[in-house]
């Protein structure tokens, strides 16, 4: 993926923020949790006020990082109640 392809050049300054902060929480940097994110962006954080329709569905997208993320919570209980 070239720097012109980065969904997060598609965004607002700061939903850059947001995004970094998001996947170096879940420790993801795939393209699809990028894409996934960029998704997520509602259209007034976007450069130009529109999704790229060439996305997948946004429904689809939000249930893969809903997954991610809970089982990153049950992992990091199990690591927490192990010390």
């Amino acid at each position: 993926m070239t720097a012109g392809q980065l969904p997060v050049r598609k965004m607002q300054p700061p939903r850059h923020i947001d995004c970094a902060g998001l996947t170096f929480a879940t420790d993801n940097v795939a393209a699809a949790y990028a894409d996934a994110l960029l998704v997520a962006t509602p259209t007034s954080h976007l450069i130009d006020d529109r999704k790229p329709a060439k996305l997948v569905d946004a429904t689809r997208a939000a249930g893969e990082m809903e997954r991610e993320n809970s089982t990153r919570c049950q992992y990091t209980n199990a690591i927490e109640d192990m010390h």
